[in-house]
């Protein structure tokens, strides 16, 4: 950031800030990423192009408000913002023996459709009641770590002599009414060969394993019905605006910008059939298939495809951390990388940023996301509340044509947690100045329409190392 600009915010924002700041958009001009956020308990911060984010008014319980800080694609921090919180709510005081439980015991036949009874028999079977839902959390079930949904959409009726790995299926009808049965069959019958019987409680973090947890969430959840209903109770409890790809995609149109891909593993069925369906702007391809079902499908799968701000995911990750310390007090201390679905640190080296290794590290927990997302939170258990946290989120899987449009400023939002006040400045070539929300909200309705001129959604980039720049703004953000 230039001298001129670093000396006007001096009289708004402090130090620490400001070096998180200049260190962020330094990055934007090597081309890591086009837009940032960043929060610990004292501050939340955005800065991004005027034409990648569409500000709108959101409801709230005393009216309109408006929706101020950036949304972003949140990757995998799905798996515990938005599944892992959910089931901590679900359970309420008893999650942390539940989890344990054979999920036996917790599921229900009656709460199961056609697609999930697969996975009803499957879990009844006394081979299988080592499995828990800690299994699926912490990544201990034994399932691979990844494979193509895409198959869900084939009739599956392969003759038992080929061998081709190139064979031809008939795809499923998008208008027979078992259509969605029959998706999730599909899908359920997947999941459940690609657990390893010979890899069960060894860790391989799987996303196959948040896929399987959100049909578990469909046999034991009683009081919300729907993923919708499911996605509402989460916002209307903590008071946030997170959106799904397969639950309102619509709510995706005003994000910040992705390279949204969906891969058809040579499948020219497959493929063209994705044509003809509208998918979000997932930078998961999973996330994507299921999306491109529609709505109306509302398979939601755990692993991908929550959208949120930084300021919604403040009170998510504050709201895990008071949960993590109940469970931390009535659980065993166990030596594993995942702890009731939290990433720990492994090393000295780790971007939570961890400065007094040997005394602290073990009560840090946090998750990443492949766009460029983490959050890590600092749970002490002589402490019944502590709210120390940071949170990074960039659009690191995105590429600009070139830096800005003609009259396209670059927007600064810097809210004060403490005093509750947000303040909007606009960076413009060498000027700076502090500027009404009302001039955001008008700038940006104005250049969003330039969008599709300056993103290269043609080629999928490779993704930036973001190592470096995680733990050095960790180390800015707090004092662990």
């Amino acid at each position: 950031m230039k001298k001129a600009r670093q000396k006007y915010l001096e009289g708004f924002i402090p130090k620490n800030i400001i070096e998180c700041l200049n260190e962020l958009e330094k990055k934007v001009e090597q081309g890591l990423f086009t837009a940032w956020s960043f929060a610990n308990n004292d501050y939340q911060v955005s800065c991004f192009w005027a034409d990648e984010f569409k500000p709108s008014e959101i409801k709230s319980a005393d009216g309109l408000r408006p929706s101020i800080h950036p949304t972003f694609d949140l990757a995998s921090l799905t798996k515990p913002i938005f599944i892992n919180l959910y089931l901590r709510y679900l359970l309420k005081n008893d999650f942390a023996s539940l989890i344990h439980e054979p999920i036996k015991n917790l599921i229900k036949l009656e709460q199961c459709d056609i697609g999930n009874k697969d996975f009803y028999y499957f879990f009844n079977d006394p081979k299988n009641l080592h499995f828990t839902l800690d299994s699926f959390l912490s990544h201990m079930s034994g399932a691979k770590n990844w494979h193509w949904m895409g198959s869900c959409l084939w009739l599956q009726k392969a003759t038992s002599h080929h061998n081709n790995a190139n064979v031809y299926y008939s795809t499923l009808d998008n208008k027979d009414p078992l259509f969605h049965e029959n998706v999730l069959g599909n899908l359920n019958k997947k999941a459940i060969n690609d657990l390893n019987e010979q890899n069960f409680s060894s860790m391989i973090y799987s996303d196959i394993n948040y896929y399987i947890l959100a049909r578990i969430i469909e046999m034991i959840d009683d009081e919300n019905e729907t993923w919708e209903k499911r996605l509402f109770f989460l916002n209307n409890y903590l008071d946030t605006e997170f959106s799904h790809a397969s639950i309102n995609s619509s709510y995706l149109k005003n994000c910040v910008p992705y390279y949204p891909y969906i891969s058809s593993y040579n499948s020219e069925l497959v493929s063209h059939q994705f044509k003809s369906f509208h998918f979000g702007s997932v930078h998961d391809s999973n996330a994507n298939i299921l999306s491109a079902l529609g709505e109306k499908s509302n398979i939601v799968s755990g692993h991908a495809g929550l959208f949120g701000n930084i300021s919604d995911l403040a009170k998510a990750v504050t709201a895990l951390s008071r949960s993590q310390y109940i469970v931390r007090n009535n659980s065993a201390k166990e030596k594993r990388r995942f702890i009731a679905g939290l990433d720990t640190p492994e090393t000295k080296t780790t971007t939570a940023g961890i400065k007094n290794w040997p005394i602290q590290f073990g009560d840090v927990f946090g998750h990443l996301g492949y766009t460029g997302t983490s959050f890590w939170f600092y749970n002490q258990l002589n402490k019944k509340v502590s709210d120390d946290y940071h949170i990074l989120l960039t659009n690191r899987t995105s590429e600009r044509k070139k830096m800005g449009v003609l009259k396209c400023p670059r927007i600064l939002i810097v809210s004060e947690i403490k005093n509750n006040s947000t303040q909007y400045f606009q960076f413009m070539n060498k000027d700076i100045s502090l500027i009404p929300f009302s001039e955001v909200h008008d700038l940006c309705q104005e250049l969003s329409g330039y969008s599709h001129r300056i993103w290269d959604t043609g080629v999928l980039r490779s993704y930036p190392d973001m190592a470096s720049i995680r733990k050095s703004i960790a180390h800015k953000l707090w004092d662990v």
